[in-house]
């Protein structure tokens, strides 16, 4: 199968967006909303702690990481990369200081009082500038994109599970994470009937406006992706593996 993902298709994964993942935090959880303070509030309520605060420092213009990318961007981004940081660890992080940057900017010892001493201490130390990089860089193509819980371009249907992904990596058209879709899936090693009738299928829910969701295998996934491509539902490949390779790569 080949989809043109700039016009037709959306990739979505909730890894990092590179083959070579610089390391392995896995999906981390988040929040809906925060009516938390902003970070110089929670700074101000702590003036006399002696505790160091995060280490982390947002890019300068004059960074190598300096771009299209803003800083909030960054911290979120820092924030699924923290080592030792779960989903569970990181849902009460969000909902205890409101933001990425807050939780970078909050003394250790209040970060103790919601994670573990060996997590705050992580947090605190923060995030090295080249761990980002290769992210960045990926993200400098218009066709890429990072979406955080807090962006309105997030699936809604994930924030009803019990634990959603911090951030999910996109590549190709935003619109379709949030219209009306319907999953197929199936085998690697279908039958030519079987790939002939989820084409069918796909073609026909595309045409009544369904986005056709799959995964990127041979099989089935790559048959409902040709026939939802077909129609103006579209469709989106969810994958577990960075999106700067598509894999398998005859698809």
């Amino acid at each position: 199968m080949t989809a043109d993902t700039s016009t037709d298709e959306a990739t979505a994964g909730t890894t990092t967006p590179l083959t070579d993942p610089v390391n392995n935090a896995g999906q981390v959880s988040g929040y809906r909303h925060s009516t938390r303070p902003p970070a110089e509030k929670l700074l101000a309520d702590h003036p006399k702690d002696n505790d160091q605060a995060s280490t982390y420092k947002l890019p300068t213009e004059s960074s190598q990481l300096a771009g299209n990318v803003d800083v909030s961007l960054r911290a979120w981004l820092a924030l699924s990369l923290t080592r030792g940081l779960g989903g569970e660890s990181a849902r009460r992080l969000l909902k205890e200081f409101g933001s990425p940057d807050a939780v970078f900017a909050a003394p250790i010892s209040s970060l103790k009082s919601v994670v573990k001493p060996d997590v705050a201490a992580e947090i605190s130390k923060g995030i090295a500038d080249d761990l980002l990089v290769s992210t960045l860089s990926w993200l400098e193509d218009s066709n890429n994109h990072l979406v955080t819980l807090a962006d309105s371009d997030y699936p809604q249907s994930l924030l009803n599970i019990p634990d959603p992904p911090l951030l999910l990596y996109v590549k190709g058209r935003l619109d379709l994470l949030n219209r009306s879709a319907l999953g197929v899936v199936g085998s690697r090693n279908a039958t030519p009937q079987g790939e002939k009738n989820a084409e069918a299928f796909a073609k026909t829910l595309s045409d009544a406006g369904l986005c056709i969701i799959s995964g990127l295998a041979h099989g089935i996934d790559a048959a409902a992706h040709r026939g939802a491509l077909r129609g103006p539902g579209s469709s989106i490949a969810v994958v577990g593996t960075g999106l700067d390779k598509v894999y398998p790569a005859a698809n």
